[in-house]
């Protein structure tokens, strides 16, 4: 079962659920196609003629609550991933759970307080620029501060201001022009594709434009300690354990840097501090929990993990970068580990399975790239097919609505079955992207 699919009895369905998969054949109910949104109490009486359980995509539709399990016991997070439980004797034995839960304060989340201004063709041309501006201004920054020039605070901040505006406008144009940068690797590449991710986050979430500026100028800076540490361990990919501790000075060295800088809002600094905190205590340098860990800095750990994930960056640790589906897996497996539940449930939301940029291969053995997200139906957005299903290039590209595709009730649907890595059959994000926007192809909706 996927990680975002739930198995629930039909009489806890409720209204704006939607149901995936039925307990029995599909051609043995009434129902044309597979796949249907809970709209009325007639629609769960008609199911429980059928069905006794039911899967649902959380996803697409709401999702159950929760209740406590008072029988979870502790645990302690291992390399890869894995977890290490502690029975009553002092073994250990690796496990994916079950976990402590700490308990914290729900995750506040305003909806509907941003709304897209621009449609994404319009938007992509200002964020390709935007972005440049940004990196360039970030690498003056860290080149200032690396040989004692004077820091120029102001033209950042009015940069990041710029970039909330975007992403307020329409997110999915500057995550599209952030993934060109995923083999970028100066010290504060990663940074910066942190901050895009954590902003649409942010978002999402609803908070004020001036908290994601402190939010976006704390994950810039979050990497300045990097500049105190000698730089051929800063840049090697393969670390050892003993080398992995040390880089994590960091932080400190980080911190001390940035109290350095005149204007800085207390929350920044708190960014700087604790991004690589993580709720189960399992992070660092002073190893907190739960609510102890600063808002901000929680949202900014759950980004900064995201593209650790996704970039080559996560080669240090011996790992094949991951696709994006993959990544939001992973991070699904550390809710109420490294991540509180709620955090992770509203991230996927706002980032998705499939952002912008990612590669995909359909069921139908075509290849293609997301162009936009469909905000309500996340795992049907638009795909730019790229290869047909012999995987050769298509002579002419189309760019096929998912949604709108298989709305028509096709017995069978068109679906995603794979999410792809960067690079995946030779193919060249940053070409794909001149190509497409650049050159003004025009997007033919297949429907």
């Amino acid at each position: 079962m996927a990680l975002y699919h739930k198995k629930i009895p039909v009489a806890q369905l409720e209204e704006g659920m939607y149901v995936a998969h039925l307990d029995r054949p599909w051609v043995e109910t009434p129902y044309p196609i597979q796949g249907f949104f809970i709209e009325s109490p007639d629609d769960i009486r008609e199911l429980e003629k059928y069905c006794d359980y039911v899967i649902i995509d959380i996803f697409r539709g709401i999702k159950p609550t929760e209740p406590p399990n008072p029988s979870l016991t502790p645990v302690t997070p291992v390399a890869g991933g894995r977890l290490k439980s502690v029975n009553g004797n002092g073994a250990t034995g690796d496990t994916r759970g079950p976990q402590v839960r700490i308990k914290v304060t729900p995750l506040k989340v305003m909806r509907g307080v941003y709304h897209q201004k621009t449609t994404l063709r319009r938007e992509i041309g200002k964020a390709a620029n935007l972005h440049k501006g940004f990196s360039d201004c970030v690498g003056d920054f860290y080149k200032n501060l690396r040989t004692g020039r004077p820091l120029n605070l102001a033209t950042t901040c009015q940069m990041i201001s710029q970039i909330t505006d975007s992403i307020i406008r329409n997110p999915d144009a500057l995550l599209w022009v952030s993934r060109l940068e995923q083999e970028q690797s100066s010290i504060y590449s990663h940074s910066l594709r942190t901050a895009i991710w954590a902003l649409v986050f942010a978002r999402h979430l609803g908070l004020s434009r001036e908290s994601m500026q402190h939010l976006t100028l704390g994950i810039v800076l979050s990497e300045i300690g990097m500049l105190r540490l000698p730089a051929e361990l800063v840049s090697k990919q393969r670390l050892t354990p003993r080398e992995s501790e040390y880089l994590k000075r960091h932080v400190e060295l980080g911190v001390e840097l940035a109290t350095r800088i005149p204007g800085l809002d207390r929350q920044v600094l708190s960014i700087i501090a604790c991004k690589n905190e993580r709720h189960d205590g399992s992070g660092y340098p002073k190893g907190i929990t739960g609510d102890r860990i600063p808002y901000l800095s929680k949202i900014a750990g759950i980004a900064d993990y995201y593209d650790e994930l996704t970039n080559l960056r996560h080669h240090r640790t011996g790992k094949e970068r991951f696709s994006a589906a993959d990544a939001i897996a992973e991070i699904y497996q550390m809710r109420g580990i490294l991540f509180q539940d709620d955090l992770v449930d509203e991230f996927i939301q706002a980032i998705g399975v499939y952002p912008p940029g990612s590669l995909v291969e359909l069921n139908t053995g075509e290849v293609g790239i997301i162009t936009s997200q469909n905000r309500d139906k996340r795992l049907q957005p638009e795909v730019l097919l790229l290869l047909g299903r012999d995987k050769k290039p298509l002579k002419k590209r189309r760019t096929i609505d998912l949604y709108r595709l298989n709305r028509g009730g096709k017995k069978k649907p068109v679906v995603i079955e794979h999410s792809l890595v960067d690079g995946a059959y030779r193919l060249d994000l940053r070409k794909i992207y001149e190509k497409t926007f650049n050159r003004g192809i025009a997007f033919r909706l297949a429907s």
